[in-house]
């Protein structure tokens, strides 16, 4: 044979089997359906424009982007949100998984409760509020997979539930409370505050006391050395340290904070320093403000008592 005919034979074949692959691989019934599943919520790059969250759930919550950060809109006032929080549920809204075509009927939304009046929802929208996304979560399935419809489609599908952790809290899972969020960006760590002085209040039957870095280690204004120990969790607890809600100003109208309610004031090296001052009690819970923020936080007992240890804490036996 030939070599014009053996590279023509060749080429036959390597077509017949090309042909073969396709119809075999790519144009499988299976193949097709599974790609067909294939789904993402949300553009990735509709990300950067988005600038309100609304979701429905356990209850209501809307968040909105102001300032390139996003804020918690509650009873009429702007809180902080938790970042991380926003980029999870970005995250989940953008990510490409298995989510196959279940049904496509209005008939079936009702039965499935992704119908708009009875399901749990999410909505993104721009600074214009133009609808970037809006999703239907209804039922879970016997294998705890979710039924989730676009209001953009009129296709139902389901996959793995990623959603209800956004949705089944309310606005306070999205606050961001902690008492000194950007301690890191600031300058304060564990290893460059060198002072710290804790009052307790008055009535409390406790002591003021002052904490010193000396060198290596920690002792108190008296020269006594303190548990270093001890003391470098207490000040990164102060640091990391969270509110259990914020409370609304008016609760605490003329309330004094601080003096004889008592104060903690970190201090830097390079002199700069925040305090945390006491005020009255809210619903049985003890409040505090942070110098340089708006905002009056509600405390648990247990994050109070971690913050304003007795002097014994620290004290060498």
């Amino acid at each position: 044979m030939r070599y014009k005919d053996k590279l023509t034979a060749l080429l036959l074949v390597a077509g017949v089997l090309f042909v073969i692959y396709v119809l075999t691989f790519v144009l499988s019934p299976e193949n097709i359906a599974r790609r067909n599943s294939q789904w993402t919520p949300l553009d990735a790059k509709s990300i950067e424009a988005a600038g309100v969250i609304e979701l429905r759930g356990g209850a209501a919550s809307h968040l909105e982007k102001t300032g390139g950060a996003w804020r918690v809109m509650y009873e009429g006032k702007s809180y902080p949100a938790k970042q991380s929080r926003i980029e999870d549920l970005f995250s989940a809204l953008t990510r490409k998984a298995d989510y196959p075509v279940r049904a496509s009927t209005g008939e079936a939304y009702e039965k499935l409760g992704v119908d708009e009046g009875a399901s749990d929802k999410i909505t993104v929208k721009d600074d214009n509020k133009k609808v970037l996304v809006e999703l239907f979560f209804g039922v879970t399935d016997a294998t705890g997979n979710i039924y989730i419809r676009s209001a953009a489609e009129k296709e139902v599908r389901s996959g793995t539930d990623i959603f209800s952790a956004f949705i089944s809290g309310t606005h306070k899972n999205w606050f961001d409370l902690s008492l000194f969020p950007e301690h890191d960006s600031a300058g304060f760590t564990t290893e460059s505050v060198q002072q710290i002085i804790v009052n307790p209040p008055v009535n409390s039957g406790g002591v003021s006391y002052t904490l010193i870095r000396a060198g290596d280690g920690w002792k108190f204004q008296s020269s006594e050395n303190a548990v270093k120990s001890s003391v470098e969790p207490a000040v990164r607890y102060i640091l990391d340290a969270s509110g259990e809600d914020f409370i609304p100003a008016d609760s605490v109208l003329n309330a004094v904070f601080g003096a004889e309610n008592g104060s903690v004031i970190v201090e830097n090296g390079d002199g700069r320093r925040f305090t945390l001052s006491l005020g009255p009690k809210v619903d049985d819970k003890q409040t505090v403000k942070v110098s340089g923020s708006e905002y009056i936080y509600a405390l648990s007992d247990w994050t109070f008592g971690r913050i304003w240890q007795n002097k014994d804490a620290f004290v060498e036996k």
